[in-house]
């Protein structure tokens, strides 16, 4: 697992779950 790759990743799951900043 890449930082990199999570990174994205984890914006586009939060911003689909809606999480809070």
């Amino acid at each position: 697992m890449s930082a990199a790759g999570a990174e994205p990743t984890f914006s586009i799951r939060a911003l689909n779950s809606g999480f809070p900043p």
